[in-house]
């Protein structure tokens, strides 16, 4: 949820314009480095003119040195990409850890403290509940101090707070319920389709019945059941794509209008059955390729935004990718 509502460029920009002074100057980069680690969010320049860096935002649950470690190697990969050193925004969600907070500074930033980060990023400025006790009682409340105190309070509903009448703790609450809508979308298309397979599985079994019972060829039932094995199939592959996106970040209600309504249209499914052999073909290639190269470990990457940029693959990422090709291969 929390990379669905920043992602929005009316949140974004809230970030934007309180710690660096700007507004639409930034949009949504690659959240995945080279080392295949990923950040929440990451904002760049829209130009690459614009004198200004790479900032990554990252809501964490507990923040401890464990975690800054992490963050520390994200700072580095985003200096290798952009060859410029990253701004670095923590909103943590619930405990910061002692031996961070003892590191802490105060900072520019009203609301957030300041992690000492001179050889690794230009800046690097953690909200926490403590950080904002100071901020949180003024009314009307900055922008930026509303996103942050919608993470620490963390409250299931916009009643449950002191800022019900905020215009953006209503933004975000409803950017919130609308994440949560398309979750429950996605699940009854599945719901839908999962009950209609079942009534086609019991006319199947009906019509295996009567043909065991006048004695017919293997040939036909042997139809009969290919293809109820590959309708199967491909609802397995919906799920467990569906399961796997939902995992990271819930896809938007546009991606999910786009996928079939009905898993009773043969001509959508047998498209789809095609994009799916095409795309594990690639896979299995490209594996092929770097083995008669000599290495032995699947660059997952690589492969993924080769596939992705040739139109192949249409998967949110290559976690989805790697998980639907480990299936395929243990269903070969």
């Amino acid at each position: 949820m929390a990379k669905r509502v920043i992602s929005n460029p009316a949140v974004f920009n809230i970030i934007t314009r309180y710690i660096l002074n700007c507004n639409n100057d930034y949009d949504v980069g690659n959240c995945e480095w080279s080392d295949g680690s990923r950040s929440d969010i990451v904002l760049v320049p829209k130009a690459t003119t614009l004198d200004l860096p790479p900032l990554i935002i990252e809501i964490q649950q507990r923040v401890d040195v464990k975690f800054m470690k992490r963050v520390i190697k994200y700072a580095l990969e985003a200096y290798k990409r952009y060859q410029r050193d990253p701004i670095i925004l923590i909103i943590c969600v619930d405990t910061v850890h002692d031996d961070v907070m003892t590191l802490s500074q105060p900072s520019d930033v009203t609301g957030c403290v300041d992690i000492p980060c001179a050889l690794w990023a230009s800046k690097c400025i953690l909200a926490c509940d403590e950080s904002l006790k100071s901020c949180n009682q003024v009314t009307p409340l900055q922008p930026f101090i509303s996103l942050c105190l919608f993470f620490t309070k963390n409250a299931p509903s916009i009643n449950d707070t002191c800022w019900s009448t905020d215009t953006t703790m209503q933004l975000l609450y409803g950017l919130a319920k609308d994440h949560y809508d398309s979750i429950i979308g996605n699940e009854q298309h599945l719901y839908e389709a999962l009950q209609q397979t079942i009534e086609e599985q019991q006319r199947e079994y009906n019509s295996l019945r009567d043909m065991i019972a006048r004695q017919a060829p293997m040939n036909e039932l042997e139809s009969i059941i290919i293809t109820a094995q590959e309708r199967n199939a491909t609802l397995k592959r919906k799920y467990d794509q569906m399961t796997s996106s939902t995992s990271d970040e819930v896809p938007s209600s546009d991606q999910i209008q786009s996928q079939p309504s009905n898993s009773t249209n043969t001509e959508v499914e047998s498209q789809s059955e095609t994009m799916f052999q095409k795309a594990m073909a690639y896979v299995d290639d490209f594996a092929e390729k770097r083995r008669s190269k000599g290495y032995t470990q699947m660059d997952w990457v690589t492969c993924y935004n080769e596939g992705t940029k040739a139109g192949i693959f249409d998967y949110k990422n290559k976690d989805v990718l790697r998980s639907l090709y480990t299936r395929y291969t243990k269903d070969k």
